[in-house]
């Protein structure tokens, strides 16, 4: 291409839509300048507003908190610490709205309370009660609504098979709770029955259930088949530990005796953690509360109780569910021994179910019986028994050998009669005295009587009289002491089985007690009754 080509065509003019393209171009470039800078001067001027009015808010403020005096941070503090009074110090200061004025704190001594209270003893249906109560939250929990409760309790409830009462005691406790303006909640622990029923150990785990849901001051211990009758009686935090259920109605609303921590007592964390818990080996009836008062005594605490007339309990009719603990005395001669490690330190167990109701928190859990925290060392307890059954039986020994220095057994002791023919003659003596219209044969120790005999029938001390008298007979002993151990063991071990097979039972004290009446066709009563009041009246041998 020439020269004058280029010129000519660079100076050939642009066509129509070329020219308003460019044009439209244009305009669309300085509209955006003109949108940016509009934008530009809004958003300093709002800056600028913004400044102004934290300045003057600011001046303001500082002239406000001087003239009165802050008034406005000590409304702002008084609603921090209600706040976390009530949630338990957890929300920070930040997100904390003053919505309300502050509740003040319950009166000490509730305005409400009643004294005396009439217990309801109807029989009715778990729904037909939560109707009753519908100020409570799930889980048997309440608070009051006018103000802060002064004490948060956790009532704990040993459970099993005892539905009737469960719902009885619920219906009569809960008002009397909600009276004393407390912040509470109710726990039913009941253990899977794989084994014979432990109240402590169900205690314990109650404790340490409840310890995991709330930030509890203290903890109420509460039988199931007790109801309180006066509502001054204080379910709150006690300075010492407090026996409540001084005075019942089955007791003849006396105290049975001095050093007694059962059926319904209240701990704080502190004592309940400073005495280790409850033991946990107390399997039956009887025995975890007398071991509670030991460490409680050890720990140089003190137990305070309110006056009869106001700790009164009812106590709902029932039948033993468990078997007597025959170890407990074994256990509670060692618990200066054990309780540092028996208790809340050794406890385990696994958790199965918790259910929240309207009227409590039911807490299933299970437990191993043989695991060591639950185990007793048995053999401790036969060497004991079998040291008991020497000193006894010397005992007696020593007491014929000073009747007959009297001269009362003089021309026996002349003829050469051994001293445990003695005794067995004294226990001949004992059953004449019982029945003097039998006769009782000389050679078998036993009752003559026109009809056989039932099962029982013999004197469970003149069986272990005689039996032991065997058992010199065979080893040719004279001295119940060059009898090994292990062979005493196994004695008192088959005497103590053939007792079981007639009814009786026996404890590592040697005390008898008649479980089961044997009924016999005819109308006249048995004999055996006649013995079981005799083992009744003379119970050690």
């Amino acid at each position: 291409m020439s020269s004058s080509d280029v010129v000519l065509k660079a100076g050939q003019k642009l066509s129509s839509p070329q020219r308003y393209l460019r044009k439209a171009a244009f305009n669309l470039s300085r509209r955006m300048k003109l949108t940016l800078r509009v934008f530009v001067m809004l958003q300093i001027s709002v800056g600028v507003i913004c400044l102004y009015k934290t300045i003057t808010l600011s001046s303001y403020t500082n002239d406000k908190n001087i003239v009165t005096g802050n008034k406005y941070d000590k409304k702002n503090r008084n609603i921090r610490e209600f706040t976390q009074s009530r949630i338990g110090n957890t929300a920070p200061l930040n997100n904390i709205q003053p919505t309300r004025k502050p509740l003040p704190l319950c009166p000490k001594t509730p305005p409400g309370l009643l004294g005396k209270v009439k217990l309801d003893f109807s029989n009715y249906e778990m729904e037909q009660v939560e109707k009753n109560y519908k100020s409570l939250q799930n889980g048997g929990r309440f608070k009051p609504r006018s103000c802060i409760a002064r004490h948060r309790v956790a009532i704990i409830i040993p459970y099993r098979n005892r539905k009737e009462h469960l719902i009885k005691l619920m219906n009569n406790l809960h008002s009397i709770l909600q009276r004393q303006q407390l912040d509470y909640g109710i726990y039913v622990i009941e253990v899977a029955p794989m084994s014979d029923f432990n109240r402590a150990l169900s205690l314990n785990i109650g404790f340490q259930e409840a310890s995991r849901e709330y930030d509890y001051q203290c903890f109420i211990f509460h039988d199931v088949d007790l109801l309180p009758e006066n509502d001054r009686n204080m379910y709150t935090c006690p300075t010492d530990p407090r026996h409540m259920s001084v005075a019942v109605d089955r007791l003849k609303y006396k105290l049975p005796y001095a050093t007694i921590f059962g059926g319904v007592v209240a701990m704080t964390k502190e004592h309940f953690l400073t005495v280790n818990g409850f033991s946990n080996k107390f399997f039956g009836w009887g025995g975890e509360d007398d071991d509670m008062y030991k460490r409680i005594n050890y720990t140089h605490l003190n137990i305070t109780r309110y006056k009869p007339k106001i700790a009164r309990y009812r106590m709902l009719a029932h039948r033993k569910d468990s078997s007597v603990n025959t170890e407990r005395f074994y256990l509670l001669r060692h618990t200066n021994d054990t309780w540092r490690t028996d208790g809340l330190n050794s406890l385990t167990y696994r958790h199965i179910k918790t259910d929240r109701h309207r009227l409590f928190t039911y807490v299933l859990v299970d437990i191993d019986p043989a695991h060591p925290a639950y185990y007793t060392d048995r053999l401790k307890i036969v060497d004991e028994s079998i040291r008991k059954m020497r000193e006894d039986f010397n005992k007696s020994k020593e007491n014929d050998l000073s009747t007959e220095s009297t001269g009362a057994n003089s021309s026996l002791a002349s003829k050469g009669v051994n001293s445990s023919r003695l005794v067995v003659a004294r226990s001949e003596q004992n059953m004449r005295t019982l029945m003097p219209n039998q006769s009782i044969n000389s050679t078998t120790g036993t009752l003559i009587t026109d009809k056989p005999k039932h099962l029982g029938a013999l004197h469970p001390i003149q069986q272990f009289m005689l039996s032991l008298k065997e058992l010199l007979t065979d080893k040719k002993e004279e001295d119940i002491n060059s009898i090994s151990d292990k062979e005493l063991a196994s004695f008192v071990r088959v005497y103590v089985n053939n007792l079981r097979k007639a009814g009786f039972s026996i404890n590592n004290e040697l005390h008898f007690k008649k479980d089961t009446v044997i009924k016999t066709k005819s109308d006249t009563k048995p004999k055996l009754d006649k013995i079981v009041k005799y083992i009744n009246a003379n119970k050690k041998w």
